[in-house]
């Protein structure tokens, strides 16, 4: 686990032994591997900007305490349930064509909310009443379906709220990058339904709670304030292209000074409050030079093979 305010103290990180040591100058250290700051947008780094996707290390944020901390290990949320503790089978969808359908399991008063998805293969979003009995398709995955109603029935993220529980949806791929955010609600005749959307024209994939109303939504090309009283506002979207930014990571938090941090492949984009937005830089503790072959692909100087 590597503490934000630790990386920006020191210049260099050492992996020495499996271990994350820290340096306390800049010197250069022979066959150990550094991190770095970069700006993104600086036309000197336009080979980083293009090949961090090549990278095989995905890093995360999360608050600790307060503390934001960056690791390269994926951690689910407490609000869902474990597979093995929901004492029903589930089995996967059958209307999605691909085998390989990762499930979340959201516990509710009459049974269980759980969202298949399968990438570009599909997505959508069940209850099972809790004897696995009874079941209803909430967002059914339809592929002749196109666009935001397309989308919309892959499920990122469960985010309960004290207004009720919302779920982040969408499927950025290829040229197709729609979704939002709806919110459920239990109907005494129909059970579980839409009760509302909010359409983001990007999908929507992780959160952060700021206070009690109001959260960070991370999308595939920008960063939302959203409040349950029905408010969203784009904090952040940056002009020269999404590929450049760090938008449309893996996970978002927020320090106490209003500086975000992304967790994605390869980095960590901080973006900090300036007059009328926010500027972007990159954390990169595995620092890595990359270079390109005639044929686009890239490749890491430092030796990590991108294909």
């Amino acid at each position: 686990m590597i503490k934000i305010s630790q990386i920006l103290l020191v210049n260099i990180l050492i992996m020495l032994n499996g271990n994350l040591l820290f340096a306390d100058s800049l010197k250069e250290i022979a066959n150990n591997k550094s991190s770095a700051i970069i700006n993104p947008f600086d036309k000197d780094q336009e080979v980083q900007a293009k090949c961090f996707g090549w990278s095989k290390k995905d890093w995360y944020v999360s608050d600790v305490s307060g503390e934001i901390q960056i690791s390269d290990k994926w951690q689910i949320k407490d609000h869902y349930v474990a597979i093995d503790k929901v004492p029903i089978e589930i089995p996967n969808d059958p209307e999605i064509e691909n085998s390989d359908q990762s499930k979340k399991i959201f516990s509710v008063d009459d049974g269980y909310l759980i969202s298949f998805y399968a990438g570009e293969w599909g997505g959508s979003l069940w209850w099972f009443s809790k004897d696995g009995k009874s079941k209803k398709a909430i967002l059914p995955y339809d592929k002749s379906m196109q666009g935001f109603w397309h989308a919309k029935s892959f499920v990122n993220e469960f985010m309960p709220t004290n207004e009720g529980l919302y779920l982040l949806v969408g499927l950025s791929h290829l040229s197709l990058d729609r979704g939002g955010i709806l919110k459920l609600e239990r109907t005494k005749d129909k059970g579980w339904q839409i009760a509302k959307f909010i359409d983001l024209d990007s999908a929507a994939y992780e959160y952060y709670q700021i206070d009690q109303n109001s959260y960070l939504i991370l999308t595939g090309k920008k960063v939302v304030r959203f409040s349950v009283e029905g408010v969203s506002r784009t904090l952040y979207e940056p002009i020269n292209g999404y590929y450049l930014s760090g938008v449309g990571g893996n996970s978002i938090v927020q320090d106490s000074a209003g500086n975000i941090y992304i967790g994605n492949r390869y980095k960590v984009s901080k973006l900090m409050p300036i007059s009328g937005g926010y500027r972007e830089e990159w954390i990169i503790p595995e620092y890595c030079e990359w270079d390109v072959e005639s044929n686009a692909v890239c490749h890491c100087k430092n030796g990590e093979d991108g294909t």
